[in-house]
């Protein structure tokens, strides 16, 4: 018994079914939940592009683009981090009427929530599209040709941004903790100051003309704070001796005017 030829066999198959089926495009669709709210969910993207050869891709646009994207992906983290605090309140402890703002700015905390959601899914298409695009063949290679400073620059500015978009929102919890904390920093900083300088004025309101008659020396250099003044403030040497040392002047001259 001979063995059947098996394109004979497919080719009787598809005669008898009268049609045959070829390999289609696979597309990606997010679902939007028939949503008309869902403004940041756009139509299916095309496939690919038509770029035509002649077309001349200058080295010097290639650092604003690379700018573009770190900042779309600093957005995206801090709208993140925004979005999911705002999410996790209950409305119930923070408005009465479910709703927030006032003077043409009431919106419903539903809706709000609805739009953090959609500004998070409109950074992050925005943030996708320019990150594909900065590493796409033709940009990669004028990177290859560029040379310098302004290479190295580029190169920084994309790869802090590849650190960004590894986790946007942990980026964003950080620098906001050391905004705050240099913040706190500043602020010690200028109450020690103006504890100083309180100290100083203190001390010099509690002189009397017998201290300042006290005090030996002929010149500003050789007068020395009194003990007794050292007791009354805890300022620093330096400052009260300056302070000092101007009253003294003030003193000595109006003395002498007398």
């Amino acid at each position: 018994m001979s063995t059947p030829d098996p394109k004979r066999v497919a080719a009787l198959y598809v005669a008898a079914k009268g049609r045959t089926k070829t390999a289609g495009e696979v597309v990606f669709k997010k679902d939007r939940g028939d949503d008309v709210g869902s403004w940041a969910y756009n139509n299916i993207p095309p496939s690919k592009r038509e770029i035509p050869g002649d077309f001349n891709y200058s080295p010097r646009h290639q650092k604003p683009l690379a700018k573009i994207l770190r900042a779309t992906l600093a957005a995206l983290g801090h709208t993140l981090s925004g979005y999911n605090r705002f999410a996790k309140i209950k409305s119930a402890r923070i408005s009465p009427d479910g709703a927030m703002g006032g003077r043409g700015y009431i919106q419903k905390i539903a809706d709000m929530r609805k739009q953090y959601m959609n500004c998070v899914e409109a950074l992050s298409a925005l943030a996708d599209t320019i990150y594909d695009e900065i590493n796409a063949p033709h940009w990669s290679l004028i990177s290859r040709q560029e040379e310098g400073e302004e290479k190295e620059e580029v190169k920084a500015l994309i790869g802090d941004a590849e650190q960004i978009r590894s986790d946007p929102q942990e980026w964003a919890e950080k620098e906001m903790a050391e905004e705050f904390d240099k913040g706190d920093k500043k602020k010690k900083k200028d109450e020690d100051e103006d504890e100083e300088e309180e100290q100083g004025d203190m001390v010099l309101e509690v002189v009397s003309p017998e201290d300042w008659d006290s005090w030996g020396g002929e010149t500003e250099a050789e007068q020395t704070v009194p003990s007794s003044m050292n007791k009354r403030a805890s300022a620093k040497d330096v400052r009260l001796k300056l302070a000092t040392s101007r009253l003294a002047s003030q003193w000595l001259a109006k003395k002498g005017q007398n």
